[in-house]
């Protein structure tokens, strides 16, 4: 009996809803455990910026989606912690904010994708590029809220333990094959290899 392969669409919706399941899983149990040991903590810690540079390097602008749930995911959670109430300012905040990653796709452009998965300092670039973005967003964002600018201080400082943590990470997952790789091309290369078997 053939075994039935997934069409690329197929493929990509199945990985796009992996990525987006592990996104709420993920900031949901970090928001919990964080805020039931470490209760007065200032650093936070975030899953976002590792997943949205694994899934924007992945399939582009499909980031879009867990740039979303990701922002709401853990703003309903942590004010849900802390104040016992949805506050749909940082729902907007976090989620907006966290959709100015797409600006990373300029790196894709000048760059090249195969450059930077290649490059353990363009991967790094890269990754710092991607947090960067989500907290200029975060500030900007604020301000339609009137909040003062310099919050991107605060934003930087406080999560920049998820920042150390998406690069140890995209260094670790960029030995795996295919995992940090635009996955057309990943595709296409295991077609080849394929072919040539």
């Amino acid at each position: 009996m053939a075994q039935q392969r997934l069409t690329f669409k197929e493929y990509r919706n199945l990985d796009l809803v992996i990525f987006a399941i592990l996104t709420v899983v993920f900031e949901l149990l970090i928001v919990f455990a964080a805020n039931k040991w470490f209760p007065n903590h200032e650093y936070t810690v975030s899953i976002i910026p590792l997943i949205l540079a694994i899934v924007t390097m992945r399939w582009n602008g499909y980031s879009v989606i867990h740039a979303l749930i990701g922002g709401i995911a853990y703003a309903v959670a942590s004010h849900l912690v802390i104040l016992g109430k949805i506050n749909f300012q940082a729902v907007a905040v976090y989620a907006l904010g966290n959709c100015f990653c797409l600006f990373s796709l300029l790196l894709f452009k000048f760059v090249g994708k195969e450059k930077i998965c290649k490059s353990v300092w363009w991967s790094i670039l890269y990754t710092v590029l991607v947090f960067l973005l989500i907290h200029v967003g975060h500030a900007l964002i604020s301000c339609i809220f009137h909040q003062p600018i310099n919050i991107i201080v605060n934003f930087l400082v406080n999560d920049s333990i998820s920042l150390l943590f998406a690069i140890v990470l995209v260094l670790i997952l960029k030995r795996l094959d295919g995992v940090f790789e635009d996955q057309k091309a990943y595709l296409f290369r295991i077609q080849k290899e394929e072919k040539a078997e």
